[in-house]
């Protein structure tokens, strides 16, 4: 990349949260036994003040296969098989059913509940009795999706699935596919980082992880079955310095050589699978062309893959494609873009090698996101997605909120469409399978139908995060999966699904098969309890039950457009001022200088205090569309908290999302020392550099930075921005080189 002439750089600020103590990891839960049920129970959801809850369990008619803590900090413990020590506690944490902590604030003290999660072996019949130093209680075959209460509403136990681990520690394992054959198994794709490079990786249940690909640069893989029984995996892989499609099949039990797919303009990423009707095996991807964001389509015929056919319509970036097969034939397409001026949901049947009328879903002026797509054995298409509020990534401030800020609040909608009619949605929401604690962010959905007809989605919670304030800045967090599955007019009460805790961006996959088989897969980061850094990434997988006893009967409704009574733009002659400010000339001399718009100082979910600024994804979109910069930079804290895997997504987010000549991203970090040396925002144009370890005697004032830091910069070819002046960030100017060090954020 050529490094930029003219930087016009406008950069927020951002509270940096000390790392504190770090509880131990949390504990893997073992694998699946024979006849297992597991449970999780629950202490103190209605406690206002901390209570020892030590205890044992002991079954009746079975036996404890294994016993582990749920939100045990480093003074809580397992004993043996069969007891515990716990207490729980008051601490700084949010309340979704409070109003955030003023700026400035005491933040929200409450109790966090705590528990353990139980596998026990035996029959249906076999009875737990769980002692405690505040009580005892007992149950017994306690069924999917629903809650008994205890001791007096301070114990709940609910049964959750039983998780598989597939993965080891070789990788850090990440961005699962899952499908299952018409042969009943279960076959998931990934992707596996080790030393600066990641591999695709497919397994079939109960075999040895297969690479399909070298080490390098690669982008969420696909999986499908076609209709000649030849499995597919395609992947977005960079090779000098463009981003194409590579796909490989499995035929006669050997993987074919890779092959690219794709040709010409970039980047191709983030393809979808689907076979439809007539076993034709049909990709789905967002690439770019003409420098604009389209959603494309090639379908593999008679042993060869078509030209590409363009799905998206209209100016304005397209991200993230879903499909599905129709039950007549073809398949539906959704997807989000930016045509309207905010995030929209599009979908589009593709049918006999055509497509039809691009249909606008969510016909809304609030950010909706990320489709996911079902059709059901009618026919119906179904469609979820994430839902935020209007004005997304422009301008706001905590008295005038008329903008949304990029992590404000989550929900899901649901629509489904009766014969090319009018979209309509269910009256239930989403928000009520959820506790009351947890309502402000659910996102990411993923829909499935099984065999009878069963819709069950997978979806993503904030379960909890530290100091949640009224700009939406929050530390510390934590999403986690729930399950839920429409029976009847309602959605059942979402399930939890242990080992799923991670960042925001994690993404899952649900796969059906006959026979009512139901899979879902996904990554999980080990990150402790309270807080703290992320552990190693690894993949689990689990079969899930039904948890409806009907099937779906939705009391329905037009889907709300959503258009009134929302507040009016920030800068309703945004564009206008864009154009002009694009068209400016500088002359000076012989040279022609122009404006370029930039965000120097921008977190994610990777920091640690990045649980209010949203996913890395979000970042782009934000730069691309919501803010239409030239240049885009992505600041976490210490490469993403000092991780190796998080400075390597990073990077190569960067080189996803560029788009030469209209956005250009650089490559950098925030260097979080406190006062008197001082936050600082490191820039690069290039990819590849370490982070600079922070000296202790640095985060005392013991050590000036400069003399540390400049060195750095200059071997690297980077330069550093001065944080603010303000706070405990700060800087008392002790050091500069205006070399590397020629600009300050204010």
């Amino acid at each position: 990349m050529k490094r930029l002439a003219l930087l016009v750089l406008l950069a927020s600020a951002s509270l940096w949260l000390a790392r504190g103590r770090q509880a131990p990891p949390t504990p893997k839960t073992p694998d699946p036994t024979p006849n297992a049920r597991v449970y999780r129970v629950v202490f103190g959801e209605n406690d206002t003040q901390g209570r020892a809850f030590d205890g044992t369990v002991d079954v009746t008619g079975g036996q404890v296969a294994s016993l582990a803590g749920w939100r045990f900090t480093d003074a809580d413990r397992i004993d043996g098989k069969q007891g515990w020590s716990l207490t729980t506690r008051v601490i700084t944490l949010e309340d979704q059913r409070r109003g955030m902590t003023e700026v400035g604030g005491q933040p929200i003290q409450r109790l966090a509940e705590a528990g353990i999660v139980l596998s026990v072996r035996g029959p249906a019949e076999a009875r737990v009795r769980v002692s405690t130093a505040q009580g005892t209680f007992e149950f017994s075959n306690l069924p999917y999706g629903r809650k008994s209460t205890f001791l007096g509403g301070n114990a709940t136990v609910e049964r959750v699935p039983e998780t598989e681990l597939l993965t080891d520690d070789t990788y850090e394992d990440d961005y699962p596919a899952a499908v299952v054959t018409r042969a009943g198994d279960l076959w998931v794709a990934w992707l596996g980082y080790r030393d600066k490079g990641d591999t695709v990786f497919v397994r079939r249940r109960g075999d040895k992880p297969l690479p399909l690909s070298g080490p390098g640069d690669h982008q969420r893989p696909a999986i499908a079955e076609d209709g000649a029984g030849r499995l597919w995996v395609v992947w977005s892989q960079q090779e000098k310095d463009a981003w194409h499609l590579r796909g490989r099949h499995l035929e006669a039990g050997r993987w074919t050589p890779a092959e690219t797919l794709t040709t010409g303009e970039g980047p191709n990423i983030s393809p979808v699978l689907a076979a439809d009707r007539a076993g034709n095996l049909d990709v789905v991807w967002q690439g770019v062309r003409q420098q604009q964001g389209r959603i494309l389509l090639k379908s593999y015929i008679a042993g060869g893959w078509s030209e590409e056919v363009a799905i998206s319509e209209g100016v304005g970036d397209n991200w993230d494609p879903a499909a599905a097969a129709h039950p007549q034939g073809g398949l539906w397409i959704a997807w989000d873009g930016y045509q309207s001026g905010e995030f929209q949901v599009y979908a589009r049947r593709f049918n006999e090698g055509k497509p039809g009328p691009v249909q606008s879903v969510s016909r809304n002026r609030l950010f909706s996101a990320r489709p996911s797509l079902a059709c059901d054995a009618q026919g119906r298409p179904w469609i979820a997605w994430e839902q935020s509020g209007p004005h997304w990534g422009k301008d706001w401030a905590v008295d005038d909120q008329a903008g949304t800020t990029l992590y404000k609040d989550r929900s899901i909608r649901v629509a489904f469409q009766e014969a090319a009619g009018p979209w309509r949605e269910p009256v239930s929401p989403i928000s009520e399978t959820l506790s009351d604690r947890m309502r402000r962010f659910h996102q990411h959905p993923r829909l499935a139908f099984d065999s009878a007809g069963r819709l069950s989605m997978l979806f993503r919670v904030r379960t909890s995060a530290f100091n949640s304030r009224a700009d939406n800045w929050a530390s510390g967090g934590r999403w986690e999966l729930y399950l839920t599955q429409l029976a009847g007019p309602r959605w059942t009460p979402a399930m939890w699904l242990p080992d799923s805790v991670g960042r925001n961006g994690m993404r899952a996959a649900l796969a059906a098969g006959r026979d009512n088989v139901l899979w879902a897969v996904w990554p999980m980061d080990h990150r402790p309890w309270p807080q703290g850094r992320q552990g190693p990434l690894d993949l689990y997988a689990s079969r899930l039950s039904p948890l409806a006893t009907e099937l779906p009967r939705p009391e329905s409704r037009p889907l709300a457009e959503q258009t009134t009574g929302l507040p009016p733009a920030p800068h309703p002659r945004e564009r206008d001022d864009l154009r002009r400010i694009r068209d400016y000339r500088l002359q000076v001399g012989d040279r022609s200088y122009r404006i370029l718009r930039a965000d120097l100082h921008r977190h994610t979910e990777l920091s640690q205090d990045g649980a209010g600024d949203g996913s890395l994804e979000d970042l782009y979109r934000y730069e691309r569309n919501a803010a239409d910069l030239d240049v885009g930079h992505v600041a976490d804290h210490q490469m993403g908290v000092d991780n190796e895997y998080n400075w390597w997504i990073t990077q190569k987010s960067n080189e996803l999302y560029t788009i030469p000549g209209r956005f250009l991203p650089l490559y950098g970090y925030e260097r979080s020392v406190p006062y008197p040396n001082g936050h600082r925002n490191i820039v690069w144009a290039e990819r590849g550099h370490p982070v600079l370890p922070i000296d202790p005697a640095e985060t005392k004032g013991a050590a000036n930075t400069g003399p540390l830091l400049y060195p750095y910069l200059k071997r690297t070819n980077g330069i550093a921005t001065s944080h603010t002046s303000a706070t405990q960030q700060g800087t008392d100017w002790r050091d500069n080189d205006p070399d590397v060090e020629p600009v300050v954020e204010i």
